[in-house]
Parts: C-alpha cells; sequence; structure tokens
C-alpha cells in the first residue's frame, strides 16, 4: 500500500525564497542529494530563477491591490512525495564499457515500465492538483527531483484567493483546511494507487523545514528504509540480550516541540534509534541499571504532562519511580535486585 506525501512550508520573505531557489537549484551544499544524479532534475514550471517567477506573480498583483501586508506569507512550498514502495528506480553509472575513458554520466532509472508509467502519471496528477487548488496562473515554479532517495516534488504557488488577494490563511489556515488539502491530493491520486494517511491519526501535518531538520538529526536523509533497518538491528540486540533495556516510542504533537525535545532526550543516558519526522516519533532505549533513570522517569512524566504521548516496552511509567528507588537501596546495601 502506497501513500502519497504532503508537507507545506510558509516563505515570508524574499531572502528566503532566494535560500530556498538555490537549494532546489543545488547552488548550495545539499547533503541529502547525489551530485552525480542532479543533472536529471527537471523544471516543470517557472525557470531557474525561483526568487524572479515569485517575484512577477507578486508584481501583478500589486498593481491591483498595493502592496502586501507586513509579514504576509508571499508564497507557500510544497513538497509532494510518495512513499518509497510506490517507485523503483536505480542509478546507472554510464560506465558500459571498461576501457571507456570519456567521462561518465550517471543517471536514475525505472525499474519497470511500470515504474516509468507511475513516474509519468504522478507528474501529470501533481500538476492537475496544483492548477485545481490554486489556479495555473499561481503555481509559478514546480521542480521535480530525482537526486534524492526517491522521485519528488517542489512547488512553489503565491496563494491568491478567489478575490484575487495574497492570502495564505484561506489554503493553510487552520487544521481542518489542511486536513481537506490532504483529502484532496489524495482524491487526485487515487487513479495510480495512492492513497492518504489514517485521517486523525498520532501523526500530524509537518512542515518541509522540520522534515528535513529532523531526518538529519541522526544522518538518515529521508530514507525511512533506513531508519527501519536500524530499529530492526536494536530488535535483534535485544532478543540476545538476556537483561534488556527498556524502550520507548515518543509521540509529539508539534515540530518545534520534537526539535527541543531531541535536544533535550541527548543530555539523558540513554540511545536515540530512531526519529521519524513523517510519523512524529522518536524512538529511545535506555538501561534499567542507568544512574540517570530518575531523570529519565522525570522527563518522560513532563513529557506526557505536555500533552505528548509515549508508548513504552518493559517497566511501565508509574513502575520507574519505583524501580529507580530499588536500585538506589541496591547499591548502596551492595545488592543485586532482578527485573
Amino acid at each position: 500500500m502506497a501513500y502519497i506525501i504532503l508537507r507545506t512550508a510558509k516563505q515570508k520573505t524574499k531572502g528566503n525564497i532566494a535560500s530556498l531557489g538555490q537549494h532546489l537549484q543545488r547552488t548550495r551544499d545539499t547533503p541529502n542529494a547525489d551530485p552525480d544524479l542532479t543533472h536529471q532534475n527537471e523544471i516543470l514550471r517557472g525557470s531557474a530563477d525561483l526568487l524572479a517567477d515569485v517575484d512577477s506573480r507578486l508584481a501583478e498583483l500589486e498593481k491591483v491591490n498595493g502592496k502586501p501586508k507586513k509579514n504576509a506569507v508571499l508564497c507557500i512550498e510544497h513538497l509532494i512525495a510518495v512513499s518509497p514502495e510506490f517507485l523503483n528506480f536505480f542509478k546507472e553509472d554510464g560506465n558500459y564499457s571498461p576501457r571507456s575513458t570519456a567521462e561518465t554520466t550517471s543517471w536514475l532509472l525505472p525499474v519497470s515500465q511500470v515504474d516509468e508509467d507511475r513516474l509519468n502519471g504522478f507528474i501529470d496528477h501533481t500538476l492537475a492538483w496544483l492548477d485545481k487548488t490554486y489556479g495555473r496562473e499561481n503555481v509559478v515554479n514546480v521542480q521535480l527531483h530525482l537526486d534524492e532517495s526517491s522521485p519528488h516534488f517542489h512547488a512553489t504557488v503565491v496563494p491568491v484567493d478567489e478575490r484575487g488577494r495574497l492570502n495564505c490563511r484561506a489554503f493553510l489556515g487552520g487544521r481542518e483546511k489542511m486536513r481537506d488539502m490532504q483529502t484532496n491530493i489524495a482524491e487526485e491520486m487515487a487513479p495510480l494507487g495512492l492513497i492518504r494517511g489514517v485521517e486523525g491519526s498520532k501523526a500530524r501535518h509537518q512542515d518541509v523545514k522540520r522534515f528535513y531538520e529532523l531526518a538529519k538529526e541522526l544522518g538518515m536523509g529521508t530514507a525511512h528504509e533506513v531508519v527501519q533497518a536500524r530499529l530492526q538491528a536494536s530488535e535483534k540486540d535485544r532478543q540476545k540480550d538476556p537483561n534488556p533495556p527498556l524502550s520507548a516510542i515518543i509521540h509529539y504533537h508539534n515540530e518545534e516541540v520534537g526539535v527541543k525535545m531531541v535536544k533535550e532526550l541527548r543530555k539523558l543516558d540513554l540511545r536515540i534509534l530512531g526519529i521519524d519526522p513523517e510519523q512524529h516519533t522518536v524512538k529511545v532505549e535506555y538501561s534499567t541499571e542507568s544512574r540517570e533513570i530518575d531523570k529519565i522517569h522525570t522527563y518522560f512524566g513532563l513529557i506526557k504532562e505536555s500533552d505528548n504521548h509515549i508508548e513504552e516496552s518493559g517497566a511501565h511509567f508509574r513502575q520507574r519511580g519505583t524501580r529507580a528507588m530499588e536500585l538506589e537501596l541496591s547499591r548502596e546495601q551492595g545488592l543485586s535486585i532482578g527485573e
């Protein structure tokens, strides 16, 4: 079962838009991108100068409505992707002869005709959804990136409402509008066999910037399979351990909270096994013999008090306080307490 993924980021300054343009054109360092494949990235709408594309549309609006309000959202960046199993591509280095001295060119190629047809359908339906949602004249730049973990789009839109005014709130104002947007893009992609995530699940909408920031916390790029591999390896280790550590999956409800949470967790005596920016989760494990188990206990309590959710294996949250006291007593008396 493959999912359609939609993330958005509001851009309020021309400096930020110019910086985004540099990222899209790979004129600045992009750790998640493969430089051998950047030549395959394609501009489907607009030009290589993102700021010029946005400025052109804003100038048209300014003639009618005057300058935008201070702190107005000038454009919205969209990251539109699919779960990895939907599109199967492989990297071909282009070196077909061991005697060749010519400079080789790498390509990202579909595994089969099915995958090529799916990508073409993905392109067509993405452009159709953008045009229906915002109006074609407001979709000022769309780029297909083939140099990261899987093919995806970056679409930049100047948010113009039905009155012809710059109005981001008309599209992203509140959870209901974002929920409807996720449903609408899923309906557009339904002919391709793509579906939306579970409505009302703990996974909340996340903006593009935080999506990349959280994924980079462990140097993972955006490849979810890397996260899963690390978690599976950890699970195998636990099965061999006669006294396995405790583990917990922390669900956070806000991107900013997630970043702060990771920083605080790193100060404690525990291991961060993985960060899933799409599901808004952090998975950790910690020893039952940790001298900081009381600090872990306290911090987990603060997390829950902040209306975040924790799934734990091993000792229950309320039992950890008792466990911390038992460990302290055993250390004082030189005793060993079993699980």
